[in-house]
């Protein structure tokens, strides 16, 4: 690929991912082009990638839009995933809701990644507990500091359950076993 056929497209990956950023925070281009004192066309210029802003610019729009430059430009920050990580996360976070787990993390708003730790806890189960319904934790929360050690994890669960429908006590089980290590 040659060089200014390069520029072009990380001028396009940019400008498609300041619109999404844009649209997530439900401003139109002229408001958005209001908030930094540009016209409607030059705020269309940079999402159609026809021009790229100045260094103090991207700092601005990274920063007003509350994404990061690199997620601007398209940079995965998980370089060693798959391109299918996003939908393998969505299909974790899926299959644990399933069993009544829930996963707590911070997303980042373009690639839809986890960007902080991620954490699992039971949504709990109501047993009767002294004559009363009472929900009950049945397991420690799991704390993943990464997605390198959160993905091996999850895609072992997946397999059971994907060989095995029905497979709560199994997944349960597994996580109270990982809770106590």
């Amino acid at each position: 690929m040659d060089r200014k056929k390069a520029r072009k497209d990380i001028k396009v990956i940019f400008g498609q991912n300041l619109q999404k950023a844009r649209e997530r925070k439900g401003l139109t281009r002229e408001q958005a082009a209001s908030a930094f004192g540009l016209t409607r066309s030059a705020f269309q210029a940079y999402e159609t990638g026809l021009i790229f802003p100045a260094p103090e610019m991207l700092l601005a729009l990274a920063n007003f839009f509350d994404v990061s430059i690199d997620a601007l430009m398209g940079y995965q920050r998980f370089v060693n995933f798959p391109l299918f990580a996003n939908y393998r996360f969505r299909q974790a976070r899926i299959m644990f809701e399933q069993v009544g787990v829930d996963v707590e993390c911070e997303l980042d708003p373009i690639s839809d990644l986890p960007v902080s730790q991620i954490t699992l806890k039971s949504k709990g189960r109501a047993m009767l507990v002294d004559g009363a319904y009472r929900t009950v934790e049945e397991f420690t929360p799991l704390v993943f500091n990464d997605t390198l050690t959160f993905f091996p994890f999850a895609e072992k669960l997946l397999k059971v359950i994907e060989q095995s429908p029905g497979t709560r006590d199994i997944v349960i089980n597994e996580l109270k076993r990982l809770s106590v290590e």
